[in-house]
């Protein structure tokens, strides 16, 4: 499409007159467009969407803001703007990963172990590839990993919902109630470094919130 046609289509448009510019949009896509934005995506699922964005900006710019077209090839143009549009798309989707935030409290973080417990499963038989599974063999990973005084604190507490005044008594802990509350919060602690040690390499953080009782 030569920039004289553009350039036509455009002015139209600008005057309310937008068949010549959709015409143009429609046509290019799958003459001037699929195949070098399919090679820079290698994925066919993308190219429709990357070419919007591009076609969107475009009109944004050059339509609804009344910028001057572009003196070079304006097709190639549309093309850079159609990779600038790729590499923004496949930055957001990096920062969303790498940004992804998953809240539990001690109580789901216990209650999903105490499951994989009772129901005799392993994580293992998830399918691996769910951030979800990625989190709950964390847990259980982790849990794993805690001291043996901390699982019963917590089960005790959070699962039981018992008060830590009588588990202190139960365990035969040394110490005043206030000594128990530090002992709670240093497991909760440990076990949110341990999740966030198991899972950092899937880029999801995991944040705990504690209740002293």
């Amino acid at each position: 499409m030569s920039n004289d046609v553009w350039t036509e289509a455009v002015i139209s448009a600008r005057t309310g007159d937008d068949s010549l510019f959709n015409k143009i949009v429609s046509t290019n896509y799958k003459q001037h467009f699929y195949d070098p934005i399919l090679a820079m995506t290698k994925d066919s699922s993308l190219v429709e969407e990357i070419y919007i964005l591009s076609i969107t900006k475009f009109w944004e710019r050059f339509v609804l803001k009344g910028e001057d077209l572009p003196n070079s090839n304006i097709n190639g143009y549309l093309f850079q703007m159609a990779r600038n549009a790729f590499f923004e798309l496949k930055r957001k989707q990096s920062t969303t990963k790498a940004s992804m935030f998953v809240t539990m409290d001690a109580a789901e973080i216990y209650e999903s172990y105490s499951s994989y417990v009772q129901k005799n499963e392993s994580p293992e038989i998830l399918h691996k590839d769910s951030d979800k599974t990625v989190l709950l063999r964390s847990i259980y990973e982790a849990m794993t990993q805690l001291d043996p005084i901390c699982v019963k604190i917590i089960e005790k507490n959070i699962l039981e919902n018992r008060l830590l005044k009588t588990i202190k008594e139960e365990l035969a802990l040394s110490g005043t109630y206030n000594s128990i509350v530090k002992k709670k919060k240093r497991c909760i602690k440990k076990l949110k470094d341990l999740l966030t040690t198991h899972i950092s390499s899937n880029s999801i953080t995991l944040q705990t919130h504690t209740n002293d009782a």
